[in-house]
């Protein structure tokens, strides 16, 4: 989850009235919070993790590409040689 969605959770913890002793009352309002949660910052949070898992993948395929190129290339070298 992105950190727009939990600074935005955050800050609704703070402004509680009444903060929670136990784990249960914890619960109940992490699920009040996320109940009234806006939704432009869970959209965020999506769009720029679908875009940053797009980034990562096309950086990973071209050094997949680049690697393959290079041991193609060291493997020519080598049959010229011999």
């Amino acid at each position: 989850m992105n950190y727009h969605v939990w600074g935005a959770m955050l800050e609704a913890y703070h402004k509680l009235k009444s903060k929670p002793k136990t784990s249960a009352e914890l619960k109940e309002a992490l699920e009040v919070i996320w109940g009234n949660l806006p939704q432009g910052p869970i959209d965020k949070a999506v769009k720029i993790s679908q875009i940053r898992r797009l980034e990562a993948g096309v950086v990973a395929w071209s050094w997949r590409r680049t690697l393959r190129t290079f041991a193609v290339t060291i493997k020519l070298w080598h049959l010229i040689i011999i």
